[in-house]
This record gives structure tokens, sequence and C-alpha cells, in this order.
């Protein structure tokens, strides 16, 4: 059961990187604050609500030589999405490495390694990731890109949305690493327009 919610939240992400004919793709919600790149049901009839992505985490370029080779100002930048398809919530992520070398310093993201929310309250939330994916990197521009995605559950989403985040670790193939937190409050402001 398990393994057929994953696949069907992976086949929503793929399909939401392609434009759809619905009309209300886009947009804000009209009795709420929530903005959505994907607001529409299947053609079996399910919800897919998909908010639109927002920054969450930075990491700061340690070495200025390499910072002035990039446009950006950090050498990874984190954006995640929650969504919803029928009555699963998961969470789609985007990962921006400004580096050529960014496999070699990170490796991938496996299905199994996770990103862990500390929240303002102490608890702590593991959401593993549930597809492998080795990055994309783009050499003309010199920065690779990571996405993925993770299931999340009901009683992790209501301890989300409860608190802020406090601070974000990303378990890479290669390293773990501590990540500054930018947007504190996404969970609070996204997980409620998924619901």
């Amino acid at each position: 059961m398990k393994c057929l919610l994953s696949l069907l939240i992976a086949a929503v992400f793929i399909a939401s990187c392609k434009p759809s004919v619905t009309e209300n793709r886009q947009g804000q919600d009209a009795n709420s604050n929530c903005k959505y790149s994907r607001n529409e049901k299947s053609p079996m009839g399910m919800p897919i609500r998909v908010v639109e992505d927002e920054k969450f985490i930075s990491l700061a370029f340690t070495d200025t030589t390499a910072q002035k080779r990039y446009t950006s100002d950090d050498l990874l930048k984190g954006y995640l999405s929650c969504v919803r398809v029928d009555s699963v919530l998961g969470i789609y992520f985007d990962f921006k490495i400004y580096s050529a070398e960014a496999y070699e310093k990170y490796g991938m993201i496996k299905k199994g390694d996770k990103i862990v929310f500390t929240l303002a309250s102490g608890s702590s939330i593991a959401v593993p990731f549930s597809v492998t994916f080795s990055g994309n990197t783009n050499l003309s521009a010199e920065y690779s890109e990571y996405t993925t995605f993770g299931r999340l559950q009901n009683e992790d989403a209501e301890a989300m949305k409860a608190s802020e985040i406090q601070a974000v670790k990303i378990y890479w193939s290669k390293k773990e690493e501590d990540y500054k937190v930018v947007n504190p409050k996404i969970f609070i402001n996204q997980i409620p327009c998924v619901e």
C-alpha cells in the first residue's frame, strides 16, 4: 500500500512539471492566502493540491574566491512545497547547489535518506526521501539541482504546523549538513493549504 501511494505521489510530481490544461491550475484560493501551482481534480476525481514552492533553507559560501564565480550569494538554496493527493500528504523538495563539483561533495539523494526538521517546540521530525536522485548538473551555469519528495505522516504534519522550524539537517549520500532556516513558518503557512 505504501509503495502504491509513493508511486501515486511521484506520478503527480512528474505531471506537475508539465503545464496542465486545467483552467484553475495556478492561482490563489479565494478564501485564504494559499497560492497553488496545482489545485484540481485528477481524471479519477482525486483532489490534487500543490502549494507554490518557497525558499526555506540556505547555506552561505565559505570560500570567498568560489563565491565570486557565481551570481548567487549562497552555495545551496532549498525550496519546498507541500502537496496533497487524495488523503496523502507529502513535501516536494528542490535543492540548488551553486558548484560544478556538487556530486563530488554531496553525492546524491538516496531513497531512505532523510531531512530532519528541528522545531521550536523541541521536537525533531525526520522525513525520509522517497526516491533516489543523482542530481541534474547544468555545466554552463555551474550548478546542480536535486529534486525529490517525501511522504508526511499526519501526526508529523500536526506538529509542524503548530511550531516554527528552528534547524534543518539533510543526510546526503556523501555527507550530512546543517542549514540556516530562512522561512521558519513555512509549514505553518503551507500545511493548512493542503489539508
